[in-house]
């Protein structure tokens, strides 16, 4: 059973093996922070820092999950396959096209808001840190 993640305005939900944990990570707080959009490159550093903070503290309890669940993370489903799914690889460009690293001509389906922003940064540290290979549109 893979692990799940639900996106609420003021925190994250993450099930596993039977456990249900609140993240306090505000999505709604980093779509202020990049606000207005383009974030600076403060901004996106601090944004970073901070949600790599928040989920690193869970690196060890899900070190053999490979695949992630998503509730509630419409802003992501433009990046999805035909199976409902994002690989690591479609994360990291998604953030190097929001970042302003690579043209946009790369990724050209993806909005340019705070929004989507907000969504994809979450989803490029998640994958990046805990070692997820794919995400999954559940809803």
């Amino acid at each position: 059973m893979n692990a799940k993640l639900c996106f609420e305005s003021e925190k994250l939900v993450l099930q596993f093996g039977g456990q249900t944990i609140d993240i306090p990570l505000s999505v709604a707080k980093l779509q202020a922070r990049f606000t207005p959009y383009p974030p600076s490159e403060m901004a996106w550093e601090e944004a970073i820092m901070q949600v790599e903070d928040l989920i690193s503290l869970y690196r060890d309890v899900l070190k053999d999950d490979r695949v992630i669940e998503l509730y509630h993370a419409e802003p992501l489903q433009i990046l999805a396959d035909e199976n409902r799914q994002i690989s690591t690889e479609i994360f990291e460009t998604a953030f190097a096209v929001l970042a302003g690293y690579r043209p946009t001509r790369d990724l050209p389906k993806l909005a340019h808001h705070a929004t989507s922003a907000a969504f994809v940064l979450v989803m490029r540290e998640w994958m990046h840190h805990l070692g997820f290979e794919a995400a999954v549109i559940a809803d």
